[in-house]
């Protein structure tokens, strides 16, 4: 087990990309650009700073409307929010499902997920890890703007104001968790001289407490794979996959 020190050190968030959770996973597991401020409407609200991750998921999903693009999509954002213990075979299920369930809903087969179910499936997450923080639609809502805004092919909200593709769903809860479940408060604006690859991007601010990525990898690191399956089959359920 980490030392108490080292685990303090590891909940810290100092930039744009977050530090890996306790339980080991790829390079890319738990990285992607924070959420931004809450301004007065939703156009200035800005987007993920366009790291190569988040370019990598534009483009995925700017296919993500054929068989084999909803596969390859699905895959890239299972392997965002479900961790390594959960079994390969797990992670496979769940993208394969996550993949129909998002080329049905495309073709109005299957129903959108509703920005509460997102919620409420973060906060079902946060129940059953362990966690004290919670999130509510309104949240989601904005979040949803910052996607669309980022790019038209992660987020829907302009054509569907209060619901999802359940694609959009499991990303937004990524970034609930990377966020811990809320809209940063307002940072001062970065310098114009500024040598950052992100100026105008607003990195991570949440509130004290508990890191809900760190929490759930320490629910992982303690709990059989059997547990670890049944926390995300909760949320699959809850969001309709």
């Amino acid at each position: 087990m980490r030392k108490p020190k080292r685990l303090a050190r590891a909940v810290l968030v100092a930039s744009a990309f977050c530090s890996l959770p306790v339980v080991a996973e790829p390079a890319s597991f738990w990285r992607l650009p924070l959420m931004p401020q809450t301004p007065s409407n939703s156009g200035e609200i800005p987007g993920l700073a366009p790291t190569p991750q988040v370019v990598a998921l534009i483009e995925a999903a700017k296919t993500a409307d054929t068989a084999r693009g909803a596969r390859a999509y699905s895959k890239d954002l299972t392997r965002l929010i479900v961790v390594r213990k959960a079994g390969i075979w797990y992670r496979a299920a769940f993208s394969k499902r996550l993949a129909a369930a998002d080329l049905a809903a495309r073709n109005r087969q299957h129903k959108w997920v509703s920005e509460g179910e997102v919620a409420q499936a973060f906060n079902e997450l946060m129940t059953g890890a362990g966690g004290t923080l919670r999130t509510d639609a309104s949240v989601v809502h904005q979040l949803r703007i910052s996607l669309a805004n980022t790019s038209a092919d992660l987020g829907s909200v302009r054509s569907h104001a209060g619901e999802c593709l359940p694609s959009e769903a499991v990303l937004l809860i990524y970034v609930l968790l990377v966020n811990n479940g809320a809209v940063s408060t307002p940072l001062p604006a970065p310098l114009p001289a500024s040598p950052s690859p992100n100026v105008g991007y607003v990195t991570f601010s949440g509130p004290s407490g508990p890191d809900a990525r760190i929490r759930v990898s320490r629910y992982a690191a303690v709990h059989t794979r059997s547990q670890v399956v049944e926390l995300y089959e909760n949320l699959a359920q809850r969001i309709g996959i």
